[in-house]
């Protein structure tokens, strides 16, 4: 499950880890929901065996990509504010499969492999509460439009969070709105066929009676099986912000973590935030920022039973940034970026090593193995930027992209 927290438009999160959780959940979409968030946090696909050759970039392109998803060394996904792309090149050239109606915010996607994707918006021109899907299931060459809205007719939701799917035809999605005061609405959509039918199974309605309620700044969902998911957020307070369901979504319950060690003394606690876990079978990695005395810690929460019980591993001091972001290719690897410093762990968090830096700030992530790995900028750049490491983040290199 690539775990990428970056570049994702997170409507509703307002904290350090901004773009932090739109990583995470890519690699969700693709392992279980295996790949992703996301939201996703995502499991990489088996590696080309080589580089292709191909013929250098005549004619660069002046559109940043604000979201990446790489299958192998040389095939994936992106997207762009108003276009989905692929490459069959590693990045250097982009094809527009789709390109997108004017939206009020940035789109968001989940590519789970090369034929099936799905992507989310919200048209400028569509009411309140009212949400647009595409999905291909031949690598975009043909897509589907779907509309999503509240059933009630009274939502205030104003965003449209990027869908996670365990396999090609179960999935959730999530709408919502920032409320202030460390508050959001969430709704909570499913699907059993592709994305084609969606209903509403929760949402933080008081009356709806769920279990999940309003407080709270969510930041995001994610699905162990058709059962067992979460949804996380962040909070001003010394705990964390965990909700989790064993029945599809339709009842949530607080989930507790225990403090690492490190960070024992809860009076010293400003802020907790929770993005969504990543799971490989019964395995599962749940990323977490912690304000302590002063000072943000990244810290990993591991389980080995499916969610039920989690434990935190060390925690690795960062800068306080918007677009601090992760990505967790498997139990073991995993990488995160702190302005421009580059760290990874290659044994499931319990120590991180300085990997290297980053030319500038990055605000995506997608790798698809230990050593291959590609960044993009954060959502505020208006320039493209596309990095490439080829050593595990030692070193990187730019891309000179070009669109088609």
């Amino acid at each position: 499950m690539q775990i990428y927290w970056g570049n994702a438009k997170r409507f509703l999160l307002s904290t350090v880890f901004t773009t932090l959780l739109t990583v995470l959940l890519a690699a969700c979409s693709t392992t279980g929901n295996a790949g992703a968030t996301n939201n996703d946090i995502a499991t990489p696909t088996p590696t080309a065996t080589s580089t292709p050759t191909v013929a250098p970039v005549t004619q660069p392109a002046n559109t940043p990509l604000i979201l990446i998803r790489m299958l192998d060394r040389a095939n994936g996904w992106a997207l762009t504010s108003n276009a989905v792309l692929k490459t069959t090149d590693g990045g250097l050239h982009w094809r527009t499969v789709k390109t997108l109606p004017t939206v009020s915010l940035s789109p968001d996607a989940a590519f789970r492999d090369m034929n099936y994707a799905w992507v989310t918006f919200q048209e400028a021109s569509a009411k309140q509460g009212v949400f647009t899907l595409l999905r291909t299931t031949d690598g975009g060459t043909s897509w589907q439009t779907v509309t999503i809205q509240d059933p009630t007719g009274t939502s205030t939701y104003d965003g449209i969070d990027r869908p996670h799917f365990i396999t090609t035809q179960e999935g959730w999605v999530t709408t919502g709105q920032a409320e202030g005061m460390h508050h959001s609405s969430m709704a909570i959509f499913h699907t059993t066929d592709g994305g084609v039918h969606w209903n509403m199974i929760a949402n933080t309605a008081p009356e709806s009676q769920n279990g999940l309620p309003d407080g709270g700044n969510k930041t995001g969902i994610s699905f162990k099986d058709s059962q067992a998911g979460w949804v996380t957020g962040e909070i001003p307070g010394n705990y964390a912000w965990l909700y989790m369901t064993s029945n599809g979504g339709k009842a949530w319950q607080q989930q507790t973590l225990s403090l690492p060690k490190e960070l024992s003394n809860a009076e010293l606690i400003g802020d907790f935030t929770t993005t969504p876990p990543v799971f490989f079978g019964n395995e599962g990695i749940l990323p977490t920022t912690i304000y302590y005395q002063s000072q943000d810690y990244m810290v990993l929460y591991v389980t080995h039973d499916g969610g039920k019980t989690w434990t935190p591993t060390t925690p690795a001091p960062i800068n306080p940034s918007t677009n601090n972001n992760i990505y967790v290719a498997d139990t073991q690897h995993a990488w995160f970026s702190d302005k421009t410093t580059f760290y990874a762990t290659s044994d499931g968090g319990k120590t991180w090593v300085q990997a290297g830096q980053t030319p500038s700030e990055i605000g995506g992530m997608s790798f698809v193995d230990a050593n291959n790995g590609w960044a993009i900028g954060p959502s505020a750049n208006k320039s493209p930027l596309l990095l490439h490491t080829t050593n595990g983040g030692k070193t990187w290199q730019a891309i000179i992209y070009s669109i088609q």
